[in-house]
């Protein structure tokens, strides 16, 4: 019984530490795409009041909007959102085509009331950048932005300006799933390996999601996300390895002449949605072997919790071991029996329980040898020698 106590407990301690390596990593790009309202009648007038008290200067990609006295973010920007918009163009395989606007907010709770005031909703204060391809609009953040392409700001930056690279006609429909895909693709390439190798422990056990549910929005809560935008990458990342690159290069630009994402799918790849999930399905989960899932999921808790309860287990064992040594000790020594008397003594002395009624230690003195140790008496006291 206890063996199968051990093993339930060990159980949920390996499902507890899966929870806590895929639930609570951050998302690979924490981004902000498109409001959730449509805003292509918003007026020009309209915006500009909306950028009003940002300076104004021009940038080969367009106007850029930054506070100012501030010239370091405008060179930032002159240095960085070109080169990104060149590296995503070359890795998406098409061109935006038309200009678009930055703007350099300074902080990070001015840039959810800036997309606010461009009538978008609401955006966590966490995020780096949001991209509104209805506007043609990226707004990046300032206080992380001096840090470089490389990491942080940088990566968010190549993944915005991929999503208006990707809806550079945003009358078009594209899924969310393969939107935030390309995205991920362009900016960070694939999932490290760790990240990859969870993911594929979800596909063994068909826990992905559905790519309806992915289809319009994803989930809001962060954890859930972080699991949605792997998936996207992932899948992107398959169709470019089994399908071709330039597979993907056609599916968009169907979808940006108009037709359906059904319609489009099977004349490029030959599949329908249905079938593309569980080729996908199969094919993340055969990517990575159980072990490196197994890998994946441990982490300090899973390896410290079954060793903190194989020692409580074992010190548990050898309590009960002592304690009926004791015991049976006592009920010899009751019986009169010195050798059980002695044995009670030693095993008394191992576990640190006195036995019997409180006796003060004697002591002898030997005028050969110095004073005696001090021995502890248990009962029954031994007759002191008669003189």
């Amino acid at each position: 019984m206890l063996c199968a106590v051990f093993r339930s407990v060990v159980l949920t301690l390996c499902v507890s530490a899966v929870a806590v390596s895929v639930w609570s990593r951050e998302p690979p790009n924490v981004c902000v795409d498109y409001p959730r309202q449509p805003i292509e009648d918003l007026r020009a007038r309209e915006r500009e009041e909306a950028l009003a008290g940002y300076a104004r200067s021009q940038l080969p990609t367009g106007p850029l909007y930054c506070a100012e006295g501030n010239d370091a973010r405008v060179e930032w920007a002159h240095e960085q959102v070109p080169s990104a918009l060149e590296r995503v163009e070359a890795r998406l395989g098409r061109r935006r085509g038309r200009p678009f606007t930055t703007v350099v907010v300074g902080t990070a709770f001015e840039l959810p009331r800036l997309v606010k005031r461009l009538g978008g909703g609401e955006v966590p204060s966490f995020a780096l950048g949001v991209a509104i391809p209805s506007l043609d609009v990226l707004i990046v953040r300032a206080d992380v932005a001096p840090r470089g392409l490389r990491g942080g700001i940088g990566a968010t930056l190549a993944h915005e300006i991929a999503h208006l690279v990707v809806r550079r006609d945003p009358r078009s429909f594209v899924p969310r799933w393969l939107d935030e895909g390309l995205a991920m693709w362009a900016s960070e390439g694939s999932l490290p390996p760790e990240d990859e190798a969870e993911l594929a422990g979800i596909a063994r056990v068909h826990g992905l999601y559905p790519l309806a549910e992915l289809e319009r929005s994803f989930p809001l809560r962060h954890a859930a996300s972080t699991v949605a935008y792997r998936q996207s990458l992932h899948i992107v990342r398959y169709l470019e390895e089994v399908h071709g690159a330039p597979a993907i290069v056609a599916l968009v630009d169907a979808l940006e002449a108009g037709e359906s994402f059904e319609a489009a799918l099977a004349a490029t790849v030959g599949l329908d949605s249905r079938a593309l999930a569980e080729e996908f399905r199969i094919w993340a989960a055969a990517r990575v072997s159980w072990v490196r899932v197994l890998f994946a999921w441990v982490n300090s808790w899973t390896i410290l919790g079954p060793l903190a309860l194989a020692a409580a287990f074992r010190h548990a064992r050898k309590r009960r071991r002592q304690m009926r040594e004791l015991a049976a000790a006592e009920a010899a020594a009751d019986a009169g029996d010195p050798a059980a008397s002695a044995a009670s003594a030693a095993s008394a002395a191992d576990t640190g329980t006195a036995v019997g009624p409180d006796v003060p230690a004697v002591s002898a003195t030997d005028d050969a040898s110095g004073p005696a140790p001090v021995k502890l008496a248990f009962f029954p006291p031994p007759a002191r020698p008669t003189r």
